[in-house]
């Protein structure tokens, strides 16, 4: 009995020093991230990823795809990606600019993944941003637009000269020069 007391009683006290932890799982949970997404007047910190580790993209995604999610909370998680440049949220990314409907979302994609890749990874950034060029919605081909624009690359510039010329309205010509 007094062993057994003996013992809980070092147990508690190394926890209360701190010298006896609880391994942590790398991977937040949404719960985790949640208070990191709200507020009124929100900023992307780069000290959160510091806050919620490595594997916080991980979650990060699994939030930017729950549709039931506000908007808002959505975005975010995707402006927070970019504070995560690995090939598997250049890869989520990629795939959601290639097939989400709302342009939005796409607006925000490719702004998160000229962040994260544009120095490292130009070539897809300048792929994604092209093909973008063509869409439907003109708030979406200027993100584009401005994302080539953002780009120091030949390839890129050519691009977006080129189709800067076949623009048709003066309002949007001059939203890609800005």
């Amino acid at each position: 009995m007094h062993s057994m007391l003996r013992h809980t009683l070092a147990i508690s006290l190394l926890s209360g020093l701190g010298l006896f932890t609880t391994p942590v799982s790398a991977q937040p949970t949404v719960a985790d991230i949640m208070p990191h997404l709200g507020g009124y007047e929100w900023r992307a910190r780069p000290a959160i990823s510091e806050k919620l580790g490595p594997d916080a993209d991980l979650t990060l995604m699994e939030i930017a795809k729950d549709t039931h999610q506000p908007n808002y909370i959505r975005f975010r998680a995707i402006h927070l990606l970019r504070l995560y440049p690995t090939d598997r949220v250049a890869h989520f990314l990629e795939d959601t600019l290639s097939i989400t409907p709302e342009s939005s979302f796409l607006r925000r994609a490719l702004e998160s993944h000229s962040a994260a890749f544009a120095t490292t990874r130009p070539e897809r950034v300048e792929r994604l941003a092209g093909d973008l060029l063509s869409h439907a919605d003109p708030n979406v081909r200027i993100q584009a637009a401005q994302t080539l624009r953002s780009l120091k690359s030949t390839t890129a510039s050519t691009l977006y000269r080129q189709r800067l010329e076949r623009v048709p309205d003066a309002w949007e010509r001059e939203q890609w020069q800005q």
